[in-house]
């Protein structure tokens, strides 16, 4: 048996999931929410120990680490990875792995049934001020609100999965053509827990690394735009 820790402070609420996986059989054992009203810097390691010992585990028993990596704030994706670094110096016979947003969106769709292919579908996650991080036939980009729009107006794009904030800057919009708007952030109530169910799922989110996921460069906030 071999148990996975996932801890996530990307998003709203910060989280933490537990499972554990076997030749013949995997399960969700625990979730943990903290809400955001410290600093993920200040409550992210009391709250693994405290997890850890809620569920009589030590973290030398835990073999595989998962790490939201972003896209989010700088701040936030630097705070995931300097906890994920300090474990790794410490406790070197574990694997530690990271997992985007954009695969734990498209897990979801999938694990939803929404009909979908490539170039009709276009995820978007809020960014910050008039900026969004979008997702369109596989290629993640950071994107202002009116390239968005141009973006939606010159492809076959049918389908929109947003988070909460980017369902609120889209639904009101009137689009030349039908346009589906879905709220996927309705569905998450733990986003660590999702990000184990695609990890254990989809083979290739599993990349072994403690890289971070920046579609906005932290020193400049340069864009990739298309």
């Amino acid at each position: 048996m071999t148990y996975i820790l996932a801890f996530d402070v990307t998003n709203e609420n910060l989280s933490i999931s537990l499972a554990y996986q076997n030749k013949n059989d995997q399960e969700l054992i625990d979730i943990f929410i903290h809400p955001r009203k410290f600093s993920p810097a200040e409550t992210i390691l009391n709250s693994l120990e405290f997890f850890l010992m809620k569920n009589n585990l030590s973290f030398e028993q835990i073999d595989s680490f998962l790490v939201v990596n972003g896209p989010a704030s700088f701040i936030r994706i630097r705070i995931a990875l300097t906890i994920a670094k300090g474990l790794s110096f410490v406790f070197s016979k574990a694997k530690f792995y990271t997992i985007h947003i954009f695969e734990i969106y498209n897990a979801l769709i999938k694990q939803k049934n929404f009909i979908t292919n490539d170039d009709n579908q276009l995820i978007i996650l809020y960014g910050y001020g008039d900026i969004f991080y979008t997702e369109y036939l596989n290629e993640q980009k950071a994107m202002k609100f009116q390239e968005i729009l141009k973006l939606i107006e010159n492809h076959s794009i049918e389908n929109i999965f947003c988070d909460g904030k980017s369902t609120k800057a889209f639904s009101n919009l009137v689009f030349q053509k039908p346009i589906n708007i879905f709220d996927l952030e309705t569905n998450i109530e733990c986003l660590s827990k999702l990000a184990i169910h695609t990890f254990l799922k989809d083979s290739k989110s599993k990349k072994e690394n403690l890289e971070p996921f920046y579609l906005i460069t932290p020193s400049f906030r340069k864009m990739k735009i298309f």
